[in-house]
């Protein structure tokens, strides 16, 4: 597996999530699109790990690398030296988002909200935060990148 084809596979997703925000949350104002482009946001999380993890691995730092997505997080955690605390809780957020029952809120309106159902509180998911949660997803992208130059 080429660390190319992981960066390429990342940015794809972001594309994806890029046209989802930007258009079609703009015409079909559904909690299902939302819940689709944290899907989205997710897959491109976990393809910028294991770019990374196979980045260090051709380094010769790494022996393997892990099969589940859990200890990929682990153990990029580990080994990345920038800052990445911020984005790593966002991507758990986003996998805890995404797995947890949901309700709908104002569909097909302008204030469309996907109501997450996490342990003991909810958490409201609405245009200007999934917009939020996509740079956010952009910028752990470009920093992973910018730190394998």
């Amino acid at each position: 597996m080429l660390i190319e084809d992981n960066q390429n596979k990342a940015l794809e997703e972001i594309k994806r999530a890029d046209h989802l925000v930007h258009v079609t949350l703009k015409y079909t104002r559904t909690a299902d699109v939302i819940k689709n482009i944290i899907e989205r946001l997710i897959n491109s999380f976990d393809f910028t790990f294991l770019e990374y993890l196979l980045y260090l691995k051709d380094k010769g730092k790494l022996r393997q690398i892990p099969d589940s997505s859990k200890a990929r997080l682990e153990l990029f955690k580990k080994e990345f030296k920038g800052k990445a605390k911020i984005y790593l809780n966002l991507y758990t957020l986003m996998k805890s988002i995404f797995n947890a029952e949901f309700g709908k809120k104002e569909e097909f309106r302008k204030h469309v909200t996907l109501i997450s159902y996490l342990n003991r509180r909810t958490v409201n998911v609405d245009i200007p935060v999934i917009t939020d949660y996509y740079y956010k997803t952009r910028e752990f992208f470009a920093l992973v990148q910018e730190s394998m130059k």
